[in-house]
C-alpha cells in the first residue's frame, strides 16, 4: 500500500486522490503537500483544511483511489 500512495504522491501532474481508512473514513489529498509519509512508511501524516495534522498508521489504510499519472 505504502509503495501505491508514494506512486501517487509523485505523479507528476499531481492529480488528487483519496485514501479509505479501516474506521470508513476517506482522506481527501488534494495537493502532494498534504501527505507525509515516515522515511519506513509505518506512519504518514495527513495535512486536514483545518490546519491541523493527523498521524495515521499505515495498516489502518485499507484502499486507495483516484486518477493515477504514469511517473517518468
Amino acid at each position: 500500500m505504502i509503495e501505491q500512495i508514494r506512486r501517487y504522491l509523485a505523479a507528476s501532474p499531481f492529480e488528487p486522490f483519496v485514501l479509505q481508512i479501516a474506521d470508513g473514513r476517506t482522506l481527501e489529498v488534494n495537493s502532494p503537500d498534504g501527505v507525509w509519509v515516515t522515511p519506513k512508511g509505518g506512519l504518514f501524516y495527513w495535512h486536514r483544511e483545518d490546519d491541523t495534522m493527523e498521524r495515521i498508521n499505515l495498516l489502518l489504510v485499507s484502499g486507495v483511489r483516484g486518477p493515477l499519472s504514469p511517473v517518468m
